[in-house]
């Protein structure tokens, strides 16, 4: 699993507030899986995205319950999800009607990607709008 973004940028944004961080800091999101591409988003709420990530990662592997992304932005909860399965985790994405599962990963390799994505992105947000955005960023740290 690797999580990408492309584009950032917040061509709404209308204030400094976390609502509108979540909902107006946008940027193309490509999810790969084994180097494929798994699922594609445009003009996503990636901030509001690893915030809901790294929020769920805290929770101890064993009592985790499955990734489900519930946005402002979105009308509904993402397509896509990190499902258990035995004792892995793999992507899952339902928007067509069918399930779509990923490759089985493991939870170091899950949260790995998690905090190099949030870490990819808090520099590349501190870059574009500067060290104000920084307080509602996952606190992930090099």
């Amino acid at each position: 699993m690797r999580l990408e973004f492309t584009g950032l940028g917040a061509p709404e944004l209308k204030g400094s507030s976390k609502a509108h961080v979540f909902v107006d800091v946008e940027a193309d999101v490509t999810i790969l899986d084994d180097g494929r591409e798994f699922c594609w988003e445009a003009s996503f709420p990636v901030v509001e995205l690893a915030v809901a990530l790294w929020e769920w990662k805290k929770t101890p592997s064993v009592m985790r319950k499955d990734f489900e992304f519930v946005s402002l932005s979105l009308e509904d909860r993402w397509r896509v999800r990190i499902v258990r399965l035995d004792s892995m985790w793999r992507l899952a994405e339902d928007g067509t009607g069918k399930i779509v599962y990923g490759s089985p990963l493991g939870v170091g390799e899950v949260d790995a990607e998690i905090d190099r994505f949030a870490l990819e992105l808090r520099r590349a947000c501190i870059d574009i709008f500067g060290a104000w955005i920084e307080e509602f960023m996952p606190p992930v740290r090099e």
